[in-house]
């Protein structure tokens, strides 16, 4: 069953204001990224209802998305337009 709260998309630097002005980043160390140093750090960011995860800091960093509910993802969705996965 594939879980409908959560999604993900390549963010393009162009809405990384986006993400900065809507969402607050938790107060967590920057982590390093299993899979690849390149996807490094880990982030992450939240709002109520809303969590975010940001891997690296390149241009198009990949941010996983997950909403308390459908309608917290699309507000996810609707502030950072990109290229969602679902």
């Amino acid at each position: 069953m594939a879980d409908s709260l959560y999604d993900a998309c390549e963010l393009p630097d162009t809405l990384v204001p986006n993400l900065r002005s809507s969402y607050s980043r938790v107060d967590l160390p920057d982590h390093p990224m299993w899979a690849s140093e390149e996807d490094s750090p880990v982030r992450w960011y939240a709002a109520p209802g809303r969590l975010l995860r940001r891997d690296g800091l390149q241009h198009h960093c990949w941010i996983h998305a997950r909403g308390r509910t459908v309608a917290d993802l699309e507000i996810i969705r609707a502030d950072l337009p990109g290229s969602w996965v679902r």
